[in-house]
């Protein structure tokens, strides 16, 4: 699954695609998932450049505009994008981050390429 919902404002820009594991029926936005989430940067003449984690930098919704950004995810509502070439401006993605590795609350019963059925799991109460 591909964001390709609204039209950008600068030539280039970032897209994000999913996989199944990343997604939830009762959701309509999926959740970033580092290790199952795809980055890349799109431009105008129709390019689409997949980057790796490392040349991905993260700032929160909530943050003011001129705040640096990250090298790591924050949790919650964030912007993704591409460091850009030399002075390059690259359009954000906007992503939910849950802070945690998927593995630490759903375990996976069964899975194919476009389903995948999960029975939750987390701490229990005491």
């Amino acid at each position: 699954m591909t964001d390709k919902t609204n039209t950008h404002a600068l030539p280039a820009w970032t897209e994000v695609e999913y996989t199944a594991l990343c997604k939830n029926p009762y959701l309509l936005t999926p959740f970033f998932i580092p290790k199952e989430a795809k980055c890349f940067t799109c431009r105008e003449d129709g390019t689409r450049e997949e980057e790796r984690m490392v040349f991905l930098v993260f700032k929160s919704t909530a943050a003011p505009a001129d705040a640096e950004w990250e090298d790591d995810p924050v949790p919650g509502e964030m912007w993704v994008r591409a460091l850009g070439d030399d002075d390059e401006e690259i359009e954000p993605a906007k992503v939910i981050y849950l802070g945690q590795d998927i593995e630490d609350f759903i375990r996976v019963a069964a899975e194919d390429d476009q389903t995948i059925t999960s029975i939750s799991g987390g701490a229990t109460a005491r």
